[in-house]
This record gives C-alpha cells, sequence and structure tokens, in this order.
C-alpha cells in the first residue's frame, strides 16, 4: 500500500512543479548572495572608489573581526573614531549610533534602552542574509504542501471512488495510514533537501563566522527589538526546528480538510483561507487584545515570521517561570503534533470499517 501510494502521488506532474518552485527559490537565494554587487560583498569610499565582490566581502569580514567582543561604549567610540573614509558593512552598523546632525552619539544604553544584558558584536552579514533568504524560502513551503496534498483524500470524494474504497478488503483504514506516511515522508524529505541546498552553501561561503553575534546588531537591524539573549547560530538552528514543525503541522491541517472536504477545489480554497486569513496586526487593530494576539501568533504561518516571532512577543510566565515565546511555540508544536496526529489517525480507524466487518 505505501508503494502505491507513493506512485499516485509521485506521478503528478503538480509534485515536481511545486517542489521545482522550491528548489529554484534555493538556487536564486544563493546566485543573488553570489552576485557582486550583493550588499555584503560591497565597500565604499569617500572617493568614489567602490571595491565588490570576493574583495569586498574579505574586507566586510576582516572589519568586523577587528572589533569582535561585547558591544561597549568604548567599542562605538573606537569604531567611529577609526573611520577612515571607509563604508563597510561594520561602520554602517555604527553609523547608527549618531543622533542628530550635531555629531552626538548615544550610549549602548541609549540605543537598546529595552535590552538588560549583554551584546556582542561581531560580523553579521551572512546571518542577516540567511535567515532573510531562508525566511523567504518557507514562505513558500506552506504552498508546496497545501497544493501537493489537498486533493488526497478529497480526490476520491470528487471521483466518486470514496465508496468504493470502503468496499475493498483493504478498506479506507489501510489506504489512509498509507496516505497519511507518504504525506508526512515526501513532505519531510522535500523540507531536507532545501534546507541542505541552503544551509550547505551558506557554510561553504561564510562558514559559522560571527555566530556568537548577538542578533539584535546587525546592518538592517531585523532583530533590533528583541529581548532574548540569544546569537545568531543559536536562532538560525530554532528557526530551521521551527520551519520543519511547521511543516508538519501545516500538512496535518491541509489533511484534515482534505479529508473533511467534497471535492478538491473545495478542499485548497478552505486550506488557503485557514493558513493566510488570520493576520495578527490586522486582528489586534480590530480587537487591541494582547491574548488574541499571541493565540493567532501560534498559527504556522505566522510562526514561520522569525522576526515578528522573536521581536514582537515577550515572555510568557507559566507557574512563575518566566519563558521566552519562541521556546513556547516549539514546545507547544511538539506536543499539539503528537497529540494532533494521534487523534487524526484514532478517529479514521472509529470512523471507517474494514471490508466485511
Amino acid at each position: 500500500m505505501l508503494r502505491f501510494e507513493f506512485y499516485k502521488i509521485c506521478k503528478q506532474r503538480m509534485i515536481f512543479f511545486a517542489f521545482g518552485i522550491l528548489l529554484l527559490y534555493a538556487v536564486v537565494a544563493v546566485l543573488e548572495i553570489h552576485h557582486p554587487d550583493h550588499w555584503n560583498n560591497i565597500v565604499s569610499y569617500e572617493n568614489g572608489e567602490t571595491v565588490n565582490g570576493k574583495e569586498g566581502l574579505a574586507i566586510n569580514q576582516e572589519q568586523a573581526k577587528r572589533y569582535e567582543g561585547e558591544l561597549t561604549d568604548e567599542l562605538v567610540a573606537e569604531v567611529l573614531h577609526n573611520n577612515s573614509g571607509m563604508l563597510d558593512t561594520t561602520t554602517s552598523y555604527f553609523m547608527n549610533f549618531y543622533e542628530g546632525d550635531d555629531g552626538h552619539v548615544l550610549t549602548v544604553r541609549e540605543a537598546y534602552p529595552f535590552i538588560n544584558f549583554k551584546l556582542t558584536y561581531g560580523y553579521s552579514d551572512s546571518w542577516e542574509s540567511f535567515l532573510y533568504s531562508y525566511y523567504g524560502l518557507m514562505s513558500l513551503f506552506p504552498l508546496f504542501i497545501v497544493i501537493v496534498f489537498s486533493s488526497l483524500f478529497s480526490y476520491e470524494i470528487h471521483c466518486g471512488m470514496s465508496a468504493i474504497v470502503h468496499t475493498t478488503q483493504y478498506g479506507r483504514i489501510k489506504c489512509a495510514r498509507a496516505k497519511i506516511l507518504v504525506s508526512v515522508i515526501i513532505t519531510n524529505i522535500a523540507f531536507i533537501i532545501v534546507t541542505f541546498v541552503r544551509v550547505s552553501e551558506f557554510l561553504i561561503r561564510y562558514g559559522i563566522d560571527g555566530h556568537e553575534t548577538s542578533i539584535q546588531i546587525g546592518k538592517f537591524g531585523y532583530f533590533y527589538k528583541s529581548q532574548i539573549p540569544i546569537n545568531y547560530l543559536e536562532l538560525s538552528i530554532h528557526y530551521i526546528l521551527l520551519s520543519l514543525l511547521c511543516g508538519n503541522m501545516i500538512l496535518l491541517i491541509v489533511l484534515i480538510v482534505s479529508l473533511k472536504s467534497k471535492g478538491m477545489m473545495q478542499a485548497l480554497i478552505v486550506s488557503f483561507a485557514l493558513l493566510y486569513i488570520f493576520n495578527p496586526t490586522a486582528i489586534y487593530a480590530m480587537t487591541k487584545s494582547d491574548k488574541l494576539l499571541y493565540l493567532i501568533s501560534l498559527l504556522p504561518i505566522n510562526v514561520l515570521k522569525i522576526t515578528s516571532v522573536v521581536s514582537d512577543f515577550n515572555s510568557i510566565s507559566i507557574f512563575g517561570y518566566q519563558l521566552q515565546w519562541i521556546y513556547f511555540i516549539e514546545i507547544f508544536y511538539v506536543l499539539a503534533l503528537g497529540i494532533g496526529f494521534y487523534l487524526f489517525c484514532s478517529k479514521m480507524v472509529k470512523s471507517q470499517k474494514f471490508y466485511g466487518e
């Protein structure tokens, strides 16, 4: 049954089209970063001279390594004092400490008034670039799951095959179990492949330089407001894990919708609606409810927005223990997936009959 279900799904052209889009995006992201004019490959000088490509990347890395360590007022003053007309990514970051046109320099405390722990400076360009492109890749992953698996059960209903399947020797139970297992395998294989492409290119090009850099530090400041004492390497690992959990949660939602839908188009529309209709910003603007905002943020599409997860949501108190929201989401998803798939399979066993029973 397992091999048969693999064959049925893999013979569909749509699965190769959807996976091809995912893989193409991963490859394009790699090529974009290798482009000589990519922002972390460029260094400019006051005389108008520009260095780009590998040479520009090497200069940016060297400048960042030069000032690695705890972010202090003394370090800020040193970097700004040593600025010799070269605009690299390190100088670009520290230029943010200037306030107004009078040359006043902010202290670290003034620049980060919401931070009560030490920040570590280091090379962050590669990590910002990786997390940004990986988010783009993971934004496409739900589309792959919906397109490929929304018709997994609804197709039989749409074609009038459901009643026939019920009367066969293997009935709906064994067929359904095989469908579920195959969908989980294909989803996770696709995730592993596209993640491997992106992560392996990142490690080959950059290694783990700057892995101890605090996520609040960076040229673009994606995580500037975050109050989590975590570095870029730790955040990257957590985000990959969260993306894997979200992918499987989205699969579970799509399978439930497919089973309950009467047709392929209905399953497709409902799946997309459930995943994308609940926008946290819009809902908070209408309700002004923090509790509802936190609840909506647990939806997989919203969890994939890593900048929002680590920047817009503070820790929560559980039995007097403060737990960061990102860690709570991981625990919640592990439990929800285990319970969800168990109940889903159990429901099918109770509601469907073997042939001859």
